[in-house]
């Protein structure tokens, strides 16, 4: 509780998918949808996630076809197969019984922590969140703008890392990388480190946990994804 982690990782590396599929499984704990034989397991979390980049459908769409363990496109385009649609509607069933929360808040690019909380403040007379996820923190603004980019986004950092020790809930968000080189010789490395956080040192410092997406040569073509935990406060 009261901690904050960043997801970093280049355009497109799959911050948001990272950031997703932790909320899934914090929610989900043992229960496993796809085998579900009406038994409910109790380790399973509230989450509120906080979505600005992407629509409530489409996260919904997402999250479905994640515990569905079928292709997210066949939901979005409705092209199911018989196989798909089972698992799907076995899904839902599911969801319309767990008792744990999944609640997707749709809330537009620009916004501040403060708007942010005052949702949350709406949202614990109803149930009581145990994480909190923010996608993401780079299209945020700061409650109070200091007037240039590397600073408004450092003070973003500061106000989310504020608000969830306010609340004392654990707190994901993500963040853009440099993709820093340095030469090796008569080779060059990409660099690994907390430095690598997109234009301020202040978005780091708020962190206590980094994660830190690799960007290798042609990453679209493979099929796994390295992260280095570049800071571990308590670790």
């Amino acid at each position: 509780n009261s901690e904050m982690m960043i997801i970093s990782g280049a355009t497109s590396s799959g911050k948001s998918l990272l950031m997703m599929n932790m909320a899934i499984n914090a929610w989900l704990g043992s229960n496993d949808p796809s085998n579900f034989d009406g038994t409910y397991f109790a380790d399973g979390k509230n989450v509120v996630y906080f979505t600005l980049e992407m629509s409530k459908r489409q996260l919904e769409q997402r999250v479905d076809a994640n515990i569905a363990k079928i292709k997210h496109r066949a939901i979005m385009r409705g092209s199911l197969s018989p196989d798909e649609l089972r698992a799907w509607k076995k899904s839902i069933e599911f969801q319309k019984k767990y008792n744990k929360k999944f609640y997707v808040v749709d809330m537009p690019r620009g916004t501040k922590t403060m708007e942010v909380e005052a949702k949350f403040d709406s949202i614990i007379s109803q149930f009581k969140p145990d994480l909190i996820c923010v996608d993401y923190l780079g299209i945020m603004k700061p409650n109070k703008s200091y007037g240039s980019d590397w600073e408004d986004i450092g003070h973003i950092a500061e106000d989310l890392h504020e608000f969830c020790r306010k609340k004392n809930i654990p707190l994901i968000t993500a963040a853009q990388r440099k993709g820093r080189v340095r030469s090796a010789g008569k080779k060059t490395e990409t660099v690994e480190d907390s430095e690598e956080i997109g234009r301020s040192k202040m978005v780091g410092d708020n962190a206590n946990i980094i994660l830190l997406i690799e960007n290798r040569n042609e990453e679209h073509l493979r099929e796994d994804m390295v992260i280095h935990i570049t800071k571990n406060r308590d670790g």
